[in-house]
């Protein structure tokens, strides 16, 4: 995962085209959105993050039954 400023947008990157469940968490553990994005035959994937307040976010990719996280800051 990787931020674009330019864009406002989370870039994700895959080795498959699949789809996947994302959950956004602000710094006090609030879910803040959520949703489904799907890879493109390419691998790639974006979630627009434009509309969240400067901070610092967790994000949660669920892949299958194996969850992944990491942080972000805006």
């Amino acid at each position: 995962v990787y931020l674009n400023q330019v864009s406002d947008s989370l870039l994700l990157y895959s080795p498959s085209e699949e789809s996947v469940t994302y959950y956004i968490y602000d710094a006090d553990e609030q879910e803040v959105c959520n949703g489904n994005v799907t890879f493109s035959e390419q691998g790639e994937a974006s979630i627009y993050v434009g509309t969240l307040g400067d901070g610092i976010y967790t994000i949660y990719i669920v892949i299958d039954n194996d969850v992944y996280g990491g942080d972000f800051q805006l």
